[in-house]
């Protein structure tokens, strides 16, 4: 017999303008191996935003909650802010130390269960939390917005608005009880079209920016 080699990681690069991002993937790790597409539509918003914006980027602490193999937290960390890539998986977590080498960036990973306590230095002055592509299991989807509520509200009572944004796709309709879920607790509002870097947007894929009902929303975020 012949036998064959199949080969499951894999770099695949990414440019953002004057921005490369190398992401080292791996399709034998599953759902967290690799880049979602949900993910190129965040990370090029954050890149338009920088472009803008730099002020809320540059030297701002982000926490991505579900990094896979870390696109994201590496365009923020090049872009000059200071990221913590976490992931309940320790592949994933492997996968983003490697993009982040790959990439010259200098992304802090760290494993954190969505649903655990947010009383730890992951969280602590975090200015905003990220995620992509993370509603489709509505189960763990309770537990991130559990994470998100916890943690928001912390900083919230230390006088600090801490923001939430994050890309989804659309793809069943059990997926809108997590936005029903979002609006009981938060304002929230997706990202013009003219604010999504334009060679990685999607009309299936939309970009929310969310805040506690009780602080105010970044409105000059959604379209610049």
């Amino acid at each position: 017999f012949t036998e064959k080699r199949i080969m499951t990681r894999f770099i695949r690069e990414f440019e953002l303008g004057d921005l490369e991002v190398c992401v080292q993937q791996d399709t034998s790790a599953g759902h967290c191996g690799t880049v979602w597409d949900s993910s190129l539509v965040l990370g090029g918003y954050f890149k338009r935003l920088h472009e803008r914006m730099p002020k809320y980027i540059s030297q701002k602490k982000f926490v991505e909650l579900g990094c896979g193999p870390g696109l994201v937290s590496c365009v923020l960390n090049k872009l000059g802010a200071h990221t913590i890539a976490t992931d309940i998986d320790e592949k994933a977590l492997e996968l983003c130390k490697l993009s982040s080498q790959l990439s010259r960036a200098a992304v802090n990973t760290q494993q954190y269960s969505w649903g655990a306590s947010t009383d730890c230095d992951i969280f602590t002055d975090a200015d905003v939390l990220v995620a992509a592509d993370v509603a489709y299991d509505i189960e763990s989807a309770k537990m991130l917005l559990k994470t998100v509520d916890e943690s928001t509200a912390a900083a919230e009572a230390n006088g600090k608005t801490q923001l939430f944004i994050f890309a989804h796709e659309l793809r069943k309709k059990e997926e809108e009880e997590f936005f029903q879920s979002l609006r009981q607790l938060f304002h929230f509002q997706f990202v013009g079209e003219s604010s999504l870097y334009e060679e990685y947007s999607s009309p299936d894929i939309r970009v929310f920016v969310v805040a506690r009902k009780s602080c105010r929303f970044p409105d000059e975020l959604l379209n610049f």
